[in-house]
Formats: C-alpha cells, structure tokens, sequence
C-alpha cells in the first residue's frame, strides 16, 4: 500500500486504533507517514510521539523531506543514519548542532575520521554552532559538565561549559580544524 501511495486509505482505522489506545509500532510508523504525506504539522508527531520507529518513519521521511527525517533520527538517536542523511543531503548544520547537542565522544571520532570527505564542511558549521552558543544566552543542548579529572577547572555550566567540555575531551576537534 506504501509504495501506490494508498496508506491515506487506513488514515481512520489507525485513528481509531490510536485513540483506543493502541501502541504498536506499526499502526503509529503508518500514521506517521500520513502524517508526513500530508504535511499535517509533521514534525509535532515526529517529536512527541513516542511509539513510532524512529529508523522506519526517517527512511520513509527522507525521500520527501530530509529535514523531517533528521527529526526522526533526533528522537530515536539513530547517529549513523542522521549523520548518513545530513551527509547525502548537505545538511551540515543540523548535523553540526546534532553532534554539539549529542556530547558524544565517540560520535565526534566517528565524523571526525580523516576518511569522512565531509569532515572540512561539518567542521565549519560546528565552529559556527559553537560561536553562536558562546554569543546566545540560550542553551543548545543538554547541560553539560567538565569533570576536575578532565580539565582540572571543576564544573563548568552553559555553552562556555559545553565548548570547555570539547576542548577537554576532544582535542581532535581543534587539530582537525587547524587550530
């Protein structure tokens, strides 16, 4: 039924389902790819709905909007994927504020590696994601924390907190970037 574009068909069975009660993930992967068909506010169902697969609908999402796919990685912390989709697409600023947001060291060596042909691209837009951080008074992600281990200065909170966080964990980032 996907692939003749006739899942819109089951839109009021998957309703009812859903309003019963329903937590399949199925029932909730299809609607949200009507949802996503139809432009009836997807990224709302992509980030609040819970029982959706994350991978299936961000698959499904990329062929028409590679912006809500990345949504869809986001929630279900599928790296590989959002990283492989903002690659394709060259998204590297969402991918950039992913990685920033994420803290993950190893997600930072994984597109980091010198193989990666994207590496000067995301590299730009993470310094760019960074500065704006140190400028905004918003937060960009998850608070993050410098252990006395790491960097020998104690907690630091906010976006200086998360660049210290980077420089103390991972050099790579500054040789990397020419620093």
């Amino acid at each position: 039924m996907e692939k003749r574009n006739r899942l819109k068909l089951l839109n009021p069975f998957l309703e009812h389902l859903v309003s019963e009660g329903s937590a399949d993930p199925a029932v909730h992967n299809a609607l949200g790819k009507i949802i996503v068909d139809s432009n009836n506010n997807p990224e709302h169902f992509l980030t609040t709905n819970p029982y959706y697969d994350s991978l299936a609908v961000g698959k499904y999402c990329e062929k028409r909007d590679p912006n809500l796919a990345c949504v869809a990685y986001k929630r279900g912390a599928c790296d590989g994927a959002l990283v492989e989709c903002t690659n394709r697409h060259s998204l590297f600023k969402v991918q950039a504020r992913y990685i920033v947001e994420r803290m993950d060291p190893a997600l930072w060596a994984t597109v980091l590696a010198e193989d990666n042909g994207f590496r000067r691209q995301l590299i730009d837009q993470a310094r760019h994601t960074l500065i704006l951080a140190l400028s905004s008074s918003q937060p960009i992600g998850p608070r993050a924390a410098c252990s006395r281990a790491a960097c020998g200065r104690g907690r630091r909170r906010g976006a200086r907190g998360r660049l210290q966080f980077l420089a103390c964990s991972m050099p790579g980032l500054r040789r990397a970037a020419g620093n």
